[in-house]
């Protein structure tokens, strides 16, 4: 069997649940902000398409972007994602090492083998051979998965913490 958040991550995500906090959050945070849609994607390069798309739970950003969003507003990826309801304040951190390396250190660290995650989880064996070789970036809901099959947060995930 599945790892069982693989089915409970799928399930928030089917129904609307879990993206819904993230882009009530979102926009909660450009309001008490006081930053506009339109300087938020000239400081950063967002499109205002996906930052739309953003805000209408469309879709997630990429990791990179959640990173950017996270330490423009100075809070947990977790509480941006809805993950956590304590809305604990970060401060961008400069030194972040690469998801490549804290993903490979985390397995280690579990002792946990990329075949017994990928069994566990159902992620596809090529894109988490394509993390430890540092040729992509996993997508928000595969992180957020990880995050929950190795009981740490998505900030620790992205080197946040």
């Amino acid at each position: 069997t599945l790892f069982p958040y693989t089915t409970l991550f799928r399930s928030k995500v089917g129904d609307c649940r879990f993206m819904s906090k993230f882009h009530e959050r979102l926009a909660g945070l450009i309001i008490e902000s006081e930053t506009s849609v339109q300087e938020l994607s000239e400081k950063y390069g967002f499109s205002l398409s996906a930052l739309y798309k953003w805000l209408r739970g469309v879709c997630y950003p990429s990791f990179d972007n959640l990173v950017l969003l996270a330490d423009n507003f100075g809070c947990s990826a977790d509480y941006l994602l809805g993950l956590k309801d304590d809305e604990v304040e970060y401060t961008a951190n400069e030194q972040r090492q690469p998801f490549d390396v804290l993903f490979s250190d985390l397995l280690k660290e579990k002792n946990v083998s990329e075949y017994r995650l990928v069994k566990q989880t159902g992620l596809a064996r090529s894109k988490v051979d394509e993390w430890r070789k540092a040729t992509s970036l996993p997508s928000v809901e595969s992180l957020v998965l990880v995050a929950k099959f190795f009981d740490v947060t998505v900030d620790r995930l992205v080197g946040r913490e």
